[in-house]
């Protein structure tokens, strides 16, 4: 079989090949799914910090269960977000189990077995990236942006500096050199940035994304003295930002027939959760902010729409902010519930006038 295998980024980073057909029973004996196998792909996995776990179950068993139209002459591109996906890895599984060739770039060791590398990467660090990116193909399909911070433990410059400039650094600098028609981008941010487009958070954001490069957005981040305010604070900026950035970039992109969209997850059961509980103020309202679920997601509810985002299945979403929170922002929207989040100016007007 030549070697024609594409690249998938999953930061992740990852690749995809010409799918093998399998067949496989589902758990629902009424229902045959055809199975998609897929050879020999390349799967680049990005997660910055935090300590990884495992939870080993099922996931061969979800990887199994994915139709074979999802990922049929499909070229996919992960980055990961650590805050959201209870586990980290469970996207990197998937597509290992799937045929893929994972390339995982984290700050801690990947634990997933059959990934082709693993490359250690510091996000809040310009150079590493770069090292990082150095290590890996040339060419990408798919692309997971995944990788991120609370703000519970890092300062407010820190905190953008990961969830925001490294995304956009890594789409400009590597992701519009190296991925071609086909291709996918799907960033993971929060539904914390559900209302980017509001003026009161535009004001703010929109100046760090109008800059350029790394250099650029760095200084006028700083130049803005927000490193006074909490970490936490410096996350519903970045992903209000990661929002509006998704709408930016397509006319980069969506000419050259490579699709970028956004998961926005709502509450989920990751390995920072205890972080997320702090920020919430107590465990009970951060299982209260679920909603109708009545529980926290978990890892397999998230990881399966943003698999499907860079699939063939979604080959006509591009510019979409995918909300996966089981109705709680649609209600929001509506003005049937209480917003969870204001908007940003707000929160300035009120911090100046103490």
């Amino acid at each position: 079989m030549p070697d024609d295998r594409k690249q998938l980024f999953f930061c992740f980073l990852s690749a995809i090949p010409q799918p093998h057909i399998a067949h496989r029973k589902r758990t629902d004996p009424e229902i045959d799914h055809r199975i998609v196998r897929i050879p020999g792909k390349h799967l680049i996995r990005f997660l910055r910090c935090g300590k990884q776990r495992l939870l080993g179950r099922q996931r061969r068993d979800l990887a199994q269960q994915i139709p074979m139209s999802q990922y049929e002459q499909k070229l996919a591109v992960s980055v990961k977000e650590f805050n959201h996906i209870p586990d980290e890895h469970i996207a990197a599984e998937m597509l290992v189990d799937l045929g893929a060739k994972v390339y995982a770039l984290d700050f801690n060791e990947c634990p997933v077995e059959g990934i082709e590398k693993f490359v250690k990467v510091n996000l809040s660090e310009k150079a590493s990236i770069d090292e990082a990116f150095h290590q890996i193909p040339d060419h990408i399909d798919s692309f997971f942006g995944i990788a991120g911070v609370s703000g519970i433990k890092t300062d407010f410059n820190t905190t953008v500096a990961i969830d925001l400039i490294a995304n956009t650094y890594i789409t400009e600098e590597y992701l519009a050199k190296r991925m071609t028609k086909g291709g996918a981008i799907a960033y993971i941010t929060s539904t914390g940035g559900i209302y980017w487009d509001k003026e009161g958070n535009r004001k703010y954001y929109m100046p760090v994304l109008e800059a350029d490069g790394w250099e650029g957005r760095t200084a006028v981040l700083e130049s803005m003295h927000l490193n006074v305010l909490p970490g936490m604070l410096g996350y519903m900026f970045a992903k209000c930002a990661m929002n509006g950035y998704v709408a930016m970039i397509q006319k980069d992109f969506a000419p050259k027939g490579i699709r970028v969209n956004a998961l926005l997850p709502g509450s989920t059961d990751t390995g920072m959760k205890s972080e997320f509980e702090i920020a919430a103020g107590g465990e009970d309202k951060l299982l209260a902010s679920a909603g109708y679920a009545g529980r926290l997601a978990v890892p397999e509810e998230m990881g399966r729409p943003v698999v499907f985002l860079n699939s063939d299945m979604a080959s006509f979403i591009s510019g979409e902010l995918l909300t996966v929170d089981y109705g709680c922002v649609i209600e929001e929207q509506a003005g049937l519930r209480q917003p969870a989040t204001v908007e940003f100016d707000l929160i300035m007007k009120k911090m100046q006038s103490r």
